[in-house]
C-alpha cells in the first residue's frame, strides 16, 4: 500500500485504553519533520479535475509540414503531399491510500467511556501523524520518478518529466549552456528506467520537440549557475504563430530549489549591492529575472541537487471526480472497522516541450 501500512489492533486498543486510565491533559501539541511541503502546496493547490472518458489521452503536433512551401514558377504545377503530423501521448491514473489510523472498537470505546475527552484526543493524535505521513508521500511522489511507470507506484513526478543530462547509458553529461535535449530518466531506485526515453508514452528520443530543457550546475550558487537558470527561463517562452489552430501554451513558471540554493540566492544579492528586501526586515517572494523562486526543504540532500522550473499553467495535476478523497468502511474484526480514504489522479503536461526544465549537480551511475 504504501502509505501507513498495517494497523495493530492491540496496540491501537492499548493506546485508547491508557488514554483513558491516565491523567494527562487531553490535547497534545504537534511537531513537524519539514516546516513547509512546497511541492504538494504548489501542484494539488492548483490541480484540476479530469473526466476519465476523455481526459487521459491528447494529442501534441510534433513537427511542421516539411516540403507544403516552396517557390513557384508560372504554369508550374503545384506538387501536393501529406504526412502525419501528431502523436497521441496518454497516461494513466494512480491511487494513494491511507487509512488515516482512524480505527473505532466498539470495545476500547465501552472502556473508555468515562473519558471521551482523553479517547478522542487519542485518535487525533493518530490521525495527525497519519496526515504528516501522507503530506510526506505526497512530496516524494510528486517530486520522483515512479520505480516503474506502469505499475502501481507510477505517479509521474516532476523527475520524470524533467529529463536529466546524460547518455542512454546512464553516464552523467555535464551541460552548463542548457540545451533542449532531455531524453532520458533514471526510475525510483536510480537505475536506467526500462522506458528511459519515453514521455507519456511516447519516445523523446524518436521526437525532438518530445524533450525537455535541461542543463548542469558545479552546485555553487554564481552568475554561471543562475545564467543557466535564466537562460532555461527564457527557453521556455515561446511565442506562437496567430494562425495556428491549436491550442497553444501560456507561460506561468516558478523555480523550485532546495533551502541552501535559496539561502546563498539571498546572500549573493545582498553581496552585489541588491535591494534587502528580504534580508533582515521583511519576508517577500524572491525571484530571478521575473521569474519567482521558492524554496522546496524536501529536497535538502536530494543527489541531483535539482533546480526546476515549472510552468504551471501546462503541468498540472489531474484528479479523477470520482475517486479523490473518497473514504471508504473495512470491517476489520467482528466490532472493530477501519476507514482508508483514497486520491486517484496522475500528472502530466499536454506540451511537454513547454512544461519545465531542470537544471541539476553531477551523480555517479546508479543514483
Amino acid at each position: 500500500m504504501g502509505v501507513n501500512a498495517g494497523i495493530d489492533i492491540q496496540s491501537l486498543q492499548t493506546e485508547v485504553i491508557q488514554a483513558a486510565r491516565t491523567k494527562v491533559a487531553k490535547n497534545f501539541k504537534e511537531t513537524a519533520e519539514y516546516r513547509k511541503y512546497t511541492v504538494q502546496e504548489l501542484l494539488l493547490g492548483r490541480a484540476v479535475t479530469e473526466s476519465e472518458e476523455h481526459g487521459f489521452e491528447w494529442t501534441v503536433r510534433i513537427k511542421s509540414a516539411a516540403g507544403s512551401t516552396g517557390m513557384v514558377d508560372a504554369f508550374e504545377k503545384v506538387t501536393y503531399q501529406r504526412d502525419d503530423y501528431g502523436v497521441r501521448c496518454k497516461a494513466t491514473p494512480r491511487t494513494v491510500v491511507s487509512h488515516k489510523n482512524v480505527v473505532i472498537d466498539k470495545l476500547a470505546e465501552m472502556i473508555g467511556n468515562g473519558a471521551v475527552d482523553k479517547v478522542y484526543s487519542a485518535y487525533k493524535m493518530m490521525g495527525s501523524a497519519a496526515e504528516e505521513e501522507l503530506a510526506r508521500t505526497w512530496e516524494s511522489k510528486l517530486t520522483n520518478p515512479p520505480q516503474s511507470v506502469s505499475a502501481k507506484d507510477g505517479i509521474m513526478g516532476l523527475l520524470y518529466h524533467a529529463r536529466r543530462s546524460m547518455t542512454s547509458g546512464g553516464v552523467f553529461v555535464a551541460q552548463t549552456t542548457p540545451a533542449r535535449n532531455g531524453v532520458y530518466y533514471r526510475d525510483g531506485a536510480g537505475t536506467v528506467a526500462s522506458d528511459m526515453y519515453t514521455v507519456a508514452d511516447i519516445s523523446a528520443a524518436a521526437y525532438s520537440r518530445l524533450r525537455t530543457l535541461v542543463g548542469t550546475h558545479g552546485g555553487v550558487m554564481n552568475d554561471t549557475l543562475l545564467n543557466t537558470v535564466y537562460e532555461c527561463v527564457k527557453q521556455q517562452r515561446f511565442e506562437f504563430l496567430p494562425t495556428l489552430k491549436g491550442e497553444t501554451s501560456k507561460v506561468d513558471t516558478v523555480v523550485l530549489w532546495d533551502d541552501v540554493f535559496d539561502s546563498q540566492y539571498d546572500q549573493l544579492l545582498t553581496a552585489l549591492g541588491a535591494p534587502r528586501k528580504r534580508d533582515y526586515f521583511e519576508t517577500g517572494e524572491t525571484t530571478v529575472k521575473g521569474t519567482k523562486t521558492m524554496a522546496v526543504p524536501f529536497w535538502n540532500g536530494h543527489t541531483l541537487r535539482p533546480i526546476i522550473g515549472v510552468n504551471l499553467a501546462e503541468l498540472k495535476f489531474r484528479k479523477s471526480p470520482g475517486n479523490w478523497g473518497k473514504q471508504y468502511m473495512e470491517q476489520l474484526t467482528h466490532r472493530s472497522n477501519a476507514y482508508p480514504v483514497e486520491w486517484t489522479g496522475q500528472m502530466w503536461a499536454e506540451n511537454p516541450q513547454s512544461a519545465i526544465f531542470l537544471i541539476h549537480g553531477s551523480f555517479s551511475t546508479g543514483t
